[in-house]
């Protein structure tokens, strides 16, 4: 017997069947006591089933790595080290690399805890390329660390406070996505393109260079 509630007859009607059932998850979550955070996660999890490229974490393993996140980033603010950030990397079920806020302790203000991650992973894989792995951060990452995670070809995020949370607590990281949907000309920083015959050599020189490591 058909009920006429299949997947794929959903999808032919335009029925975003996806929609639907997250916000019944989240209803459902809601009156039983679920708390916001596990709400994000239950909907992360959902959304990522139809990705055949990414295996999604069990409620265990986000709380297990983003625990470990929290733990750091709690002893490093009690440590001075830096704000309250902290991120851990993982492939295949093994921690590649830690990393929490330094930029007070280093004096350093692109020590984020994603970028100490990366770079904690990397040196510990012996290795500059991530592909595969899974940054789980005590915050959405900000727009300077966004980028190291592309670079890294990290695969996935998973975070638990926002940009505008972030802003609240004093942090720039949304005035910074911001600035960047501006054209240049709008930007608060000044940006002066200036021409020298050096830039095209430069680039023709690492084009020409036969033994490049490419990224």
């Amino acid at each position: 017997m058909d009920d006429g509630l299949n997947e794929s007859k959903l999808r032919d009607s335009g029925f975003d069947w996806e929609e639907f059932l997250l916000n019944y998850l989240k209803h459902v979550y809601l009156i039983t006591g679920g708390d916001f955070f596990e709400i994000n996660q239950l909907s992360s999890l959902f959304l990522s089933k139809n990705n055949n490229d990414i295996e999604p974490y069990s409620m265990d393993g986000l709380s297990q790595y983003l625990d470990q996140a929290f733990d750091d980033a709690i002893e490093s603010v009690k440590n001075n080290h830096g704000g309250p950030f902290g991120a851990v990397i993982v492939r295949d079920g093994k921690i590649l690399g830690r990393g929490v806020n330094k930029v007070i302790s280093e004096n350093d203000p692109t020590a984020h805890a994603e970028v100490m991650a990366i770079r904690n992973a990397c040196k510990n894989i012996g290795h500059f390329d991530l592909t595969g792995a899974t940054i789980f951060t005590t915050c959405e990452p900000c727009p300077m660390c966004l980028s190291a995670i592309y670079w890294a070809n990290i695969q996935e995020v998973y975070y638990c406070s926002t940009r505008k949370d972030a802003e609240n607590i004093g942090f720039r990281d949304n005035h910074i996505y911001e600035e960047l949907n501006l054209p240049v000309e709008e930007r608060k920083i000044h940006f002066v393109k200036i021409g020298n015959p050096k830039s095209e050599a430069l680039f023709r020189l690492w084009l020409d260079k036969v033994d490049k490591v490419s990224y």
